[in-house]
């Protein structure tokens, strides 16, 4: 009766009563269910409680985790986005997780399609080693390099008037790939076009439209995130993206999506503005995550990473092209 009036009502009729249910029954699904119907309440100290019940129990955090991830749940009084997103926040991560320099991992048994990165560079003074090398010393690229190859777009426009099957590409370190790669659609994930961007005229350090980055070296992780996984920008300014994005949340919001990673440790506690000053007056509407971060401000030192709510959304960006299960996933491993 309970989980049936949790449900229809998309709250929890008698938190009580769905703690012990949670608590004495047998089955996994039954106390998973429960869980799950506190979750609706949209509370963060009863989904505290939640994460605390789960996280001695491997099943039942799995289980939750699964029905999460396939249903929208309200949080906060509102629905907080797609439930992956808000299952990737609740998920336990170690110290370590969101630092630079973890081990690419061996996707090779669960990849169903790799990701294309086409590069112009434009008569830029890098190599493709260069930029691969760049892109892929920093979390959480660093660990899914294996998903990645590259192609140099005026070598592949002149191999397909050839009508070549297996125009050339090069692996996540931009080493040639032998016998190269077949055209495959859907493969492409953004292009890099270098020297392109006439800072005189637009005042920036590059842009992005769609999954086209047009960047300069000082900009490439920024416009990376743009174009890859529809990060918005987390400066202050009048000229920052205007559309919803994974790393800003509207100043409104009562309690933050990325709430699960303050919890933890990764995020700071503070209700971070976007400032957008318009003569004296803030017209900013976003509050964003972090102050250091590659979506920050790139020309600065201390930003060179990407803070770990972006990271998470490139991680999703990633399993979504590439079919692997990510770290917040049911059948996940890692």
């Amino acid at each position: 009766r309970l989980l049936a009036a949790a449900g229809q009502v998309g709250v929890a009729a008698d938190l009580s009563g769905l703690y012990a249910i949670a608590a004495r029954e047998r089955d996994v699904p039954t106390r998973g269910e429960a869980l799950v119907a506190v979750l609706r309440i949209g509370d963060a100290e009863q989904e505290r409680r939640v994460r605390d019940i789960v996280s001695a129990d491997a099943g039942l955090r799995d289980y939750v985790r699964g029905v999460v991830a396939t249903e929208r749940v309200t949080v906060g009084g509102a629905a907080a986005g797609p439930a992956d997103e808000t299952v990737r926040y609740l998920t336990r991560y170690d110290d370590k997780f969101f630092l630079d320099g973890a081990p690419p991992l061996d996707l090779s048994a669960e990849m169903v399609r790799p990701i294309g990165v086409h590069v112009d560079l434009g008569g830029a003074d890098l190599s493709l080693q260069n930029v691969a090398n760049e892109v892929f010393r920093h979390s959480p690229l660093d660990r899914y390099r294996g998903a990645f190859y590259f192609r140099l777009v005026n070598e592949l426009e002149v191999e397909l008037e050839r009508d070549l099957p297996s125009p050339t590409a090069y692996d996540s370190y931009g080493l040639r790939i032998p016998g190269g790669k077949p055209i495959v659609s859907g493969q492409v994930g953004f292009y890099l076009y270098f020297n392109r961007v006439d800072r005189a005229a637009c005042g920036c350090a590059g842009f992005s439209a769609g999954n086209e980055a047009n960047v300069t070296k000082d900009s490439l992780m920024h416009e990376i995130g743009h174009a890859f996984a529809g990060l918005g920008d987390e400066y202050d300014s009048t000229a920052a993206s205007k559309a919803p994005a994974p790393n800003l949340e509207l100043r409104a919001a009562p309690r933050l999506k990325w709430q699960g990673l303050i919890d933890q440790g990764h995020v700071p506690a503070d209700r971070v503005p976007r400032v957008e000053m318009i003569g004296e007056r803030d017209d900013g509407q976003y509050l964003v995550p972090s102050r250091r971060c590659f979506m920050n401000n790139h020309l600065n030192p201390p930003d060179e990473r990407y803070c770990p709510v972006c990271q998470l959304a490139i991680i999703d960006a990633i399993c979504r092209i590439t079919g692997v299960a990510p770290p917040w996933a049911l059948s996940t491993k890692r």
